[in-house]
């Protein structure tokens, strides 16, 4: 839902598309997406896909099966859940990002691993791979 009144949103959405049983079941989720404090917030509102509830114990307590997200991979690096409180920590960046640029991108104190890997650069057989791919995939236009 979107507003401010859960009882009487401005809009309601119709449903998750699967993704509560996804993050509920499966022995690891791994997210993809966009590192930005709109998306990296330090407190939800309605929670729609489980990760750790309130820390560790929290999806055993809620009959979960699945383990929870093992990776978020974003456009700048790589976040892992801490295994002792379960909170997300910078474990990876790409070349040439710097662990203030995610920070800078994250709405709470993000943690950062003692040891922060490097992800290599693409090499020229991956590069290929994905520009291969880019090229099947159809242009879309740019929202105003």
């Amino acid at each position: 839902m979107i507003g401010a009144d859960y009882a009487e949103p401005k809009i309601r959405l119709p449903g998750a598309g699967g993704a509560p049983e996804i993050a509920a079941s499966c022995r690891e989720v791994i997210v993809i997406v966009r590192q930005t404090r709109r998306t990296f917030v330090e407190r939800v509102d309605f929670v729609t896909s489980v990760g750790f509830g309130d820390g560790p114990g929290s999806r055993k307590r809620l009959g979960l099966t699945g383990a929870g997200p093992r990776k978020i991979i974003t456009d700048l690096g790589v976040l892992e859940p801490d295994p002792a409180g379960c909170e997300l920590v910078l474990t990876a960046v790409y070349p040439g990002t710097r662990p203030a640029d995610l920070s800078e991108r994250t709405g709470w104190d993000l943690k950062v691993s003692a040891d922060l890997a490097e992800v290599p650069a693409p090499g020229p057989e991956e590069l290929t791979a994905l520009r291969a791919l880019l090229a099947t995939m159809p242009v879309t236009a740019a929202a105003p």
